[in-house]
């Protein structure tokens, strides 16, 4: 008697960990029925075999993987020993059933092959939009690398064909490119395109223009005389930065207007930190670009939901 005792007041006088308030405010601003809705398309189609786990419990459990960097292996074992993803999960290990690694790694190839994760992205702006939480009058766009494994010790002796050279800091690397558009007022990413290192980052300037931007943002690397010309004909303000050539330098007026766009442009690095830094996605995870392009969706959106989500607990 004296230790269920002991146990029921450990239990309510335990501290809440910061990874628990976390996810806690993740249950809370993500539309789960919205996300649901979409993946049951896909993933209970299958006739045969035996019955799919609830979407909820695996969907959540995919997000574990992004948020937290893990394999699908080392996701489950953290349920186990993790007393926040169990309470995140909703789930008592002791008599619930916890999914394998094969059908965690199951659930994320269906996510992969039919591009879920995309069209959560798209839905996910949708409903910021809608809410207010950014506005489509301005736009920034930049370009991220991604390391990629340069290694042939594997089955087929070769390195990705996906991922190409490119040179930074006077050095070769191995690299894939994530080209990302934020909007400048919230800094939410509502375009996203993925290509190997060696595309120049002004290849996919116009494919990441949704057409209602008042004013553009970007580094020198996007500047021409040419895009200048077409963002005018569209009524567009060009903030791109000036650019030096060998035969003629910058003026001060020139280097004090990039100073200034650099001050609004250099906030859409915000979006990366999150990606890089905080949630530690430094490196490609999988083999081939279509694997990595969705799994890079689906980390920018829950990027974009912890940029707001203040502003989606308050309302």
């Amino acid at each position: 008697m004296w230790f269920k005792e002991t146990l029921f007041e450990y239990k309510n006088n335990r501290k809440e960990t910061r990874k628990e308030k976390f996810l806690k405010t993740m249950e809370l601003i993500i539309p789960w029925d919205l996300f649901i809705e979409e993946i049951n398309k896909y993933w209970f189609n299958q006739k045969r075999g035996r019955k799919k786990t609830e979407t909820l419990l695996m969907l959540k459990i995919h997000l574990l993987q992004k948020y937290y960097h893990l394999a699908d292996e080392a996701v489950e074992d953290e349920i186990w020993n993790q007393i926040a993803f169990q309470r995140f999960l909703d789930i008592d290990v002791g008599t619930s059933w916890v999914p394998d690694a094969t059908t965690i790694e199951n659930f994320r190839h269906t996510l992969e092959e039919n591009e879920v994760s995309e069209k959560i992205f798209e839905k996910i702006n949708l409903l910021l939009l809608s809410q207010w939480l950014y506005v489509q009058n301005g736009s920034s766009v930049d370009a991220t690398i991604m390391e990629a494994p340069s290694s042939t010790k594997n089955k087929e002796k070769k390195r990705d064909e996906d991922m190409k050279q490119t040179r930074k800091w006077n050095q070769w690397y191995f690299w894939m490119k994530v080209h990302v558009w934020t909007d400048t007022r919230s800094w939410i990413a509502h375009t996203l395109h993925t290509s190997g290192a060696n595309i120049h980052d002004s290849e996919y300037f116009d494919k990441c223009l949704h057409g209602k931007e008042k004013v553009v943002f970007a580094d020198k690397a996007y500047q021409s005389k040419e895009r200048v010309k077409e963002l005018r004909k569209k009524w567009i303000t060009s903030k791109i930065y000036f650019k030096a050539q060998r035969w003629r330098k910058l003026s001060k007026k020139q280097k004090y207007e990039n100073r200034k766009r650099s001050s609004i442009r250099s906030k859409c690095e915000h979006i990366f930190h999150q990606v890089k830094n905080i949630f530690w996605w430094k490196k490609v995870p999988y083999k081939w670009l279509k694997k990595n392009t969705q799994h890079f969706f689906m980390v920018f959106w829950l990027a974009n939901l912890c940029k707001v989500q203040k502003q989606l607990l308050s309302s």
